[in-house]
């Protein structure tokens, strides 16, 4: 059987590991989550990285520190993990679904403005599959509405919009270091503060609402409960494991990257020379600029991609549907009136298929992939 996924060479952590053994500091904001958040300034040209437990954990965080409250109202995409609109439910906002563009299955920034009115405070964009939304009109929109703008970067870690890195361009951005993800840590994540006067807030409520990081550092003469918080910081176990994945990060991406591209190159001339009425759509986007991190084909109905998954699977390939849009589930059917506004979204959960894509796959194996998705086809 061919792996969905798998992660990249994580036995290289084992001396870091050890470390936080001798040096008898296994909780959180140590030597490694110190050298994590080294990093990833240094790379991304950040000032004010917070590593975090989760991505989850770090959406959480930024929406507590852009102020969210009751009857608040934080436009995001449907097509989104559930963990994006928990933050703004958890502290008492509305989630307010927008929808998506047809090219990358992001944010489509034509359909935003229609959705803001006086209560609306932020736009949660998702760089959905490593490939950035269309930053410069959300940009513009929200500074003529005065909205704060949170990046979920849980699949876009390196992935650049025009030169800069997701992440860096909001107010807030927020990764994950899942062990479903490129670079991981088992559990983890990072929340990039943008803005000085949210640096704060962030720090507080990440150290369970106490001035811990400020007694810390001697600018607080008492270690004291100050406002509202939670416990996000990771253990120095899951950062050991992080820092080796981040030297590795360059060769992870040109590996990821080598894959998405030949996957990209012979699929879409499959499609275009396929005289199936089956329609798929490709996911694409520059090669540099993004990760790689998910290559995807959408059917046009359900049961076709269903049909799809199956026949993979008999050939000894592991495939993946996603996330149910949010406005289509238990819980987030709630916060929509009419879903058949959401035509492009409608079944995506099963519509959309993921292949196999990771550093460690064989050229063989993703040769395998196009050859049977070529016999799917034609």
């Amino acid at each position: 059987m061919i792996k969905f996924q798998e992660p990249y060479e994580l036995e290289q952590s084992l001396e870091y590991i050890r470390d936080t053994f001798h040096e008898e500091h296994t909780d959180g904001d140590g030597k490694y989550t110190k050298l994590c958040r080294d990093w990833i300034n240094s790379r991304m040209g950040s000032r004010h990285t917070f590593m975090m437990n989760s991505c989850t954990s770090a959406l959480e965080c930024a929406i507590r520190a852009v102020g969210i409250q009751e009857g608040d109202e934080v436009i995001l995409p449907s097509f989104t993990h559930p963990s994006t609109a928990n933050a703004i439910v958890l502290a008492g906002g509305k989630p307010v679904f927008s929808q998506i563009e047809k090219d990358h299955m992001t944010l489509d920034p034509e359909r935003i403005e229609e959705k803001i009115t006086s209560r609306t405070k932020a736009v949660m964009v998702v760089h959905y599959g490593g490939i950035s939304c269309d930053m410069d009109p959300i940009m513009d929109i929200c500074r003529r509405y005065d909205l704060k703008v949170i990046e979920d970067c849980a699949q876009s870690f390196l992935s650049t919009y025009k030169g800069r890195y997701t992440g860096t361009i909001g107010d807030f951005g927020c990764f994950s270091f899942h062990g479903t993800k490129d670079i991981v840590a088992g559990e983890g994540g990072a929340l990039i503060v943008n803005h000085e006067r949210d640096v704060r807030k962030v720090e507080i409520f990440r150290q369970k609402g106490t001035n811990r990081d400020s007694f810390v550092r001697g600018d607080s003469a008492f270690y004291e409960w100050v406002d509202l918080g939670s416990s996000y910081s990771p253990s120095e176990l899951n950062m050991a494991l992080l820092y080796s994945q981040l030297e590795q990060a360059d060769e992870v991406l040109v590996k990821k990257r080598k894959v998405y591209d030949y996957y990209r190159h012979h699929i879409e001339r499959i499609i275009e020379s396929s005289h199936s009425n089956i329609r798929l759509i490709c996911s694409s986007g520059d090669t540099q600029a993004v990760n790689g991190h998910l290559f995807y084909l959408v059917f046009n109905e359900e049961e076709d991609g269903l049909h799809f998954v199956d026949f993979m699977k008999r050939h000894d390939i592991d495939v993946r549907t996603h996330f149910v849009p949010l406005h289509e589930s238990l819980m987030g059917s709630q916060y929509i009136e009419d879903p058949s506004e959401f035509a492009l979204e409608k079944g995506l959960g099963k519509r959309l298929v993921r292949l196999p894509l990771y550093a460690n796959l064989e050229h063989v194996d993703y040769y395998k992939v196009v050859v049977v998705v070529k016999d799917y086809l034609l």
